[in-house]
């Protein structure tokens, strides 16, 4: 079967192509909300994504409308367990582009917007990696540091843990 990966880098589909050669997947360098397919899919992984959409319902629209019922979908993302949803502009001076926004969702947001698009939560389990990401040049990108809390990611202006979301969806 084949996979598909959306971006809307190309640099960033480059590395995972290099780093994936032996795994049939086609790539789509396109904003996910223009994204355009007839396929439905079983399993969706999403990673490191949600943060980049100021307005959560449209984003959870699009991944209903491109799942089965009872596909899984993996949320890969920053939450917290406060009620609080924070939205900030940044101007990423290094990579030379415009205002953007990242977005930092509460956990009862998040289970709220998946529900509405009728998708039952399943869990919600602290995530990390069995290895470090290195600091780059471009400031907004995660890297990995050693805090007293244990292993935790960050950013040039935040420190945040990573939780994996798992929803499946019912039918309407």
């Amino acid at each position: 079967s084949t996979m598909y990966g959306l971006d809307q880098d190309r640099d960033s589909i480059t590395y995972a192509k290099n780093k994936s050669p032996n795994i049939k997947t086609d790539f789509y360098c396109t904003d996910f909300l223009k994204y355009k397919t007839k396929k439905k899919f079983s399993k969706i992984f999403i990673i490191g994504v949600i943060e980049c959409f100021d307005n959560l319902d449209n984003f959870v629209r699009k991944v209903s409308k491109i799942s089965r019922v009872n596909s899984k979908v993996y949320l890969f993302c920053k939450s917290n367990d406060s009620d609080i949803d924070v939205i900030s502009n940044y101007l990423n001076k290094v990579e030379k582009k415009n205002w953007q926004i990242t977005s930092f969702w509460s956990h009862k947001t998040l289970l709220e917007k998946f529900k509405k698009y009728n998708f039952k939560f399943k869990i919600k389990k602290s995530f990390s990696l069995p290895f470090n990401l290195k600091k780059n040049k471009d400031p907004i990108r995660s890297f990995t540091v050693k805090t007293e809390y244990g292993k935790l990611f960050a950013n040039s202006f935040e420190i945040f843990n990573l939780n994996l979301y798992v929803f499946k969806k019912n039918k309407k």
